[in-house]
């Protein structure tokens, strides 16, 4: 667990703190009676989930390459509800993953090739349009 602000861990003299994800992957899944989405790495080890978007896929069937989720050191992608939080930045060919519960106490700091994981959201967003819609 790290304890910083946004600004310190989005810092570059902080980078070291951050781990390399191998064969990072975008999990679509059921959790009760809903799609949720997590982050995996080629093991299958949830590397950051999204605790509080349900119904994902209904979503991603609307968004294109646009849409995903990015950030840069000066104004990172953040994500803060109910004690967790999510920021994603890219800095030259990497992309920035930090998950943390609050805003300020880091449990997952992790960087991953931009190219990987700009593929994975493509193959998710191709995922979600292939799941059968609910039927009202």
């Amino acid at each position: 667990m790290f304890e910083l602000s946004i600004e310190e861990v989005v810092a570059e003299s902080n980078l070291e703190l951050f781990t390399r994800v191998d064969g990072f992957k975008i999990e679509l899944f059921q959790r009760g009676s809903s799609t949720a989405l997590r982050f995996t790495d080629d093991q299958g080890q949830e590397i950051a989930s999204f605790p509080w978007w349900d119904d994902v896929d209904q979503d991603l069937r609307r968004w294109t390459v646009e849409n995903i989720p990015l950030g840069n050191v000066l104004q990172p992608h953040t994500d803060f509800d109910q004690g967790w939080g999510i920021l994603i930045w890219r800095q030259a060919d990497r992309m920035y993953i930090a998950e943390c519960d609050g805003e300020k106490l880091f449990h997952s700091l992790r960087w991953v090739v931009a190219e990987e994981y700009t593929n994975a959201w493509t193959d998710a967003l191709a995922q979600a349009r292939r799941t059968p819609e609910p039927t009202a």
